[in-house]
């Protein structure tokens, strides 16, 4: 189970990152486009960690182990939608359905009287 303490570093992070988004938000300028994925980036570098070199190039099951927690897992997920909506094309596709397959894993390992998952990934997923 996550710490309380981890707990409130993931949610603070998640906030963090949602009001810089907001703050970029509505302007597609490339200049905001660019300061959008580095948001997400610098937020994927303080959720990952050391691991943030294989995450992302392994299959999703296996990066929802890694991260263990359903709420680190739905974090990543969030994380991931927010990239390919910043992102065009086949990429954009991509990052899609990988942060759909990593909330459905949050969702199936999260306990039913945890908000948090759903308030990272609800309305999206």
């Amino acid at each position: 189970m996550i710490r309380s303490s981890q707990r409130d570093q993931l949610l603070r992070l998640m906030r963090d990152l949602t009001r810089t988004l907001a703050s970029v938000a509505g302007d597609r300028k490339a200049g905001r486009t660019q300061a959008t994925l580095t948001a997400i980036a610098g937020a994927e570098r303080a959720l990952l960690g050391p691991m943030g070199a294989v995450v992302p190039r392994v299959d999703a099951e296996t990066a929802a182990q890694m991260l263990g927690e359903p709420l680190r897992i739905a974090a990543y997920a969030r994380l991931l939608h927010e990239r390919a909506g910043a992102s065009t094309g086949a990429e954009a596709d991509a990052l899609a359905a990988r942060a759909a397959h990593m909330a459905a894993a949050a969702r199936t390992r999260s306990p039913a009287d945890d908000p948090g998952v759903e308030e990272f990934i609800g309305g999206w997923s």
